[in-house]
């Protein structure tokens, strides 16, 4: 019986991951656009602005992957950097809403209070990609931006802008990253 009941449940399995069903559709254009312009590996270099933690700034190196989700209607992006010491690990997962027309993404790190958080509504704004969002620092409601830009096929660079309460927008960490080139 139990045998049985194991055939029935691979058999369903196969059944729904078959070519012709609903999980095997074809991603959106909005998917297919994300994925052309970030999928692969990438060195990344970060400026930190003067700040409470850095009151000189600071600078680290790191590397990041973007990889596709499930059915290509996601993507994944694993980060890791480091300054000095201390290592940073993020890990975010981008996907298109179509009801609300707008990139949505969940955002996950090892500073995180939370451990993850809603990394705001984002869209192409030209040849930009942007997102706003809210957050806290240090007990405080904060405003961030992140602002992709200078996309070619070889690099791009990520702003990240913070409001501290009612202050205005000001850049907090510039990311640069640069394609890994093929291992030969």
């Amino acid at each position: 019986m139990r045998t049985l009941l194991y055939v029935v449940l691979a058999s369903s399995l196969v059944l729904f991951a078959s070519p012709g069903s609903e999980a095997a559709t074809r991603p959106s254009a909005e998917m297919e656009r994300l994925i052309k312009t970030f999928e692969g590996r990438w060195i990344v270099r970060e400026t930190h602005a003067s700040s409470e933690w850095a009151p000189q700034g600071a600078t680290a190196t790191g590397r990041a992957e973007f990889t596709r989700g499930p059915g290509s209607e996601s993507l994944l992006q694993t980060y890791r950097s480091s300054i000095g010491t201390f290592a940073f690990e993020g890990h975010g997962v981008t996907w298109w809403n179509k009801e609300a027309r707008h990139y949505q993404g969940i955002w996950c790190e090892n500073t995180a209070r939370d451990g993850c958080a809603d990394s705001g509504a984002v869209r192409w704004e030209g040849d930009r990609l942007v997102a706003d969002y809210a957050g806290e620092a240090n007990g405080k409601r904060t405003k961030l931006r992140r602002t992709i830009s200078e996309v070619t096929p070889h690099s791009f660079k990520v702003v990240i802008e913070m409001a501290i309460g009612n202050a205005p927008l000001r850049p907090a960490i510039t990311v640069i990253y640069e394609r890994e080139r093929p291992r030969d």
